[in-house]
């Protein structure tokens, strides 16, 4: 992880739900003081039991039976909240900035990503808010990207948007109806669909157990819809506008031509000068090109790509590109290009190890420079 010195405030040894947790199970304590200690800047670890044991003692002499007792008991005991992120779980140390004290200007990109519904400390906060503005300032240190750190910052606006949802719904899960532990969720990712960060029909309440339930989509984004406006039968129209136009110049809209409607497309900035491709922009079309798509990538969840080539960094997605070139894999029947491009995307980034190749002792390493031999190329399973 990124840090070899961590300093505790003394107030952890008074902790009541820590000092629980001891007289419970007195591995649970142990473990929690090793993963103060081996977590990232950010208070996140894997929450595997065994990729877990590898990050806060390979020698302990304990079972994974053990491990997974003594983190059950830290949950228990609120220390510990365990999230999921693109179908893998993480952990969380509950206050984990309230015990040590953090030099954002030294930290470490995070080795977790961020839960969904991540919010700043207030320390980061301050520091985001004073530092943000230099030009050599840059949010992917952060795990962010420039569009997400404005939302982060805009505290008071995601506050007023909860709210809102929590007065719509009535304090309770509108997929359960339970009043306790209510998250406000939202239903099209804000990472992927930052236009509709603010948008109430696109939030919805929901206890702990069916938030987890949206998270592993369980309770599909359509069921969500459907569970706010019952006559529903999918994204509202309005939301599925608002997403489509995220990232895309064109679209569709309703023109009449002498009394009949059709159907047109327009240039939501033919009046605005075309700006040059980023480079995080370029690399995600040489990905797309790799598959043989026709056009460019854009719409529904391009922004969520480019914070994925911020966070991973250029080079993995050229090296990705490069693998995916020798064979592309085939478009599967009836599943839209974009949507299907985004989703192989995203698995490349995350399970990086799914793809790269082996290389003896050392396990899933890159091919050394000007090596192309990426093995067998193919569809990252879903």
């Amino acid at each position: 992880m990124a840090k070899k010195w961590i300093k505790l405030h003394r107030k952890l040894l008074l902790s009541k739900d820590l000092n629980l947790a001891a007289n419970e199970y007195g591995l649970a304590e142990r473990l929690f003081y090793r993963m103060l200690l081996a977590a990232d800047d950010y208070g996140r670890l894997p929450a595997d039991p065994w990729v877990l044991r590898g990050h806060i003692g390979p020698l302990m002499k304990v079972s994974e039976k053990q491990i997974v007792r003594g983190l059950e008991c830290l949950q228990n005991h609120g220390l510990i909240a365990v999230y999921n992120v693109d179908s893998i779980d993480y952990i969380l140390i509950g206050q984990y900035h309230t015990y040590q004290q953090t030099d954002w200007s030294k930290v470490g990109a995070p080795q977790c990503p961020h839960p969904v519904d991540w919010e700043l400390p207030k320390d980061l906060r301050s520091f985001l808010e004073e530092h943000a503005h230099q030009a050599q300032f840059r949010p992917d240190r952060y795990g962010l990207s420039a569009s997400q750190l404005r939302r982060l910052l805009d505290g008071d606006r995601l506050q007023a948007w909860r709210d809102e949802i929590r007065s719509r719904d009535q304090l309770q899960c509108r997929n359960c109806g339970a009043t306790v532990g209510i998250a406000i969720h939202h239903i099209l990712p804000f990472r992927d669909y930052p236009a509709l960060a603010y948008e109430v029909k696109n939030g919805i309440s929901l206890c702990a157990h069916c938030h987890g339930e949206a998270h592993r989509e369980n309770l599909t984004q359509d069921k969500l819809f459907k569970l706010i406006d019952p006559d529903s039968t999918g994204i509202p129209h309005e939301i599925d506008l608002m997403s489509t136009a995220e990232g895309t110049l064109d679209v569709e809209v309703d023109v009449e031509v002498e009394g009949d409607t059709e159907k047109t497309k327009i240039r939501a900035d033919s009046d605005a000068p075309q700006k040059k491709p980023t480079p995080e922009q370029k690399v995600i079309e040489l990905a797309w090109e790799a598959f043989g798509f026709d056009g460019k990538p854009g719409g529904r969840g391009y922004s969520g790509l480019m914070g994925l080539v911020q966070t991973h960094g250029i080079p993995i997605v050229e090296k990705w590109a490069a693998y995916i070139k020798r064979s592309p894999p085939e478009l599967p029947e009836g599943a839209k290009a974009q949507t299907w491009f985004n989703k192989q995307f995203r698995n490349a980034m995350n399970r990086p190890w799914e793809w790269q190749p082996k290389s003896g002792k050392s396990g899933n390493t890159l091919p050394a420079k000007g090596d192309t031999d990426y093995g067998e190329p193919g569809a990252i399973t879903l």
